[in-house]
């Protein structure tokens, strides 16, 4: 898993939807498993899953559509061609992505308005699963939930990892880094990347934050960086 932290407005999210085909950079290019992907979501879509943050989540999550709903919805809109698949394998298809992420059954006809935060999250990561990609982007998906979430979302995270490239944007990185391989440290002039022993280092990262964001915890650095 690589996360990518950075302060307010460094190009996390820009990064992220860039990706994901949702966005053309300026410049360079974006290839997945040797394809060319730029500014092109329906290319993208083919390799990428991506969750964006809870709290910027459309308007139409608040709407009585329960997880089931969600996922078969999006299946049919995503893939014209699963509209001759036979109406078991579309069930199994949403059963398996809710499944992998742990949501109970008993939540699955549940209006999403009734969900908590972690349970909403899972079941955005669960839609971005149903194509089986390779790359899976998240845009802070520890945000905007309870402490306990937060560390059964991370655990989560952890076991997707385990057959996809994971990129977490992240405004502190200390609940996912015993999942972290790599961090990618950015502001819009400069980037870091390493392992996170080399890029979380007090003395890195205040090139990066403003001196009072950046705590030091004996072997852990702590960064008070969060939307306001």
């Amino acid at each position: 898993m690589i996360q990518v932290i950075g302060p307010n407005g460094a190009g996390k999210t820009t990064l992220l939807k860039a990706i994901a085909g949702l966005i053309k950079p300026f410049s360079g290019r974006v290839f997945i498993s040797r394809v060319d992907v730029t500014g092109d979501p329906g290319k993208a879509g083919k390799y990428v899953g991506y969750v964006p943050q809870v709290h910027s989540l459309n308007s139409s999550y608040k709407h009585p559509i329960t997880p089931w709903e969600l996922l078969e919805s999006t299946l049919y809109i995503s893939n014209r061609s699963l509209r001759s698949m036979d109406k078991g394998g579309l069930l199994r298809r949403v059963e398996m992505s809710l499944e992998s992420v742990g949501l109970p059954r008993s939540l699955w006809s549940k209006p999403l308005w009734s969900l908590s935060s972690g349970q909403v999250q899972r079941t955005v990561i669960a839609r971005a699963l149903l194509n089986n990609p390779i790359v899976l982007l998240l845009d802070e998906p520890l945000a905007s939930i309870d402490p306990k979430g937060r560390f059964d979302i991370a655990r989560l995270i952890a076991e997707l990892k385990s057959d996809k490239v994971v990129l977490v944007a992240s405004h502190d990185p200390l609940i996912l880094q015993p999942y972290t391989d790599y961090v990618l440290l950015i502001n819009r002039s400069r980037y870091v990347f390493g392992k996170p022993s080399e890029v979380l280092r007090e003395e890195v990262l205040r090139k990066f934050y403003y001196s009072e964001a950046i705590v030091s915890l004996k072997e852990y650095v702590h960064i008070s960086d969060y939307h306001a």
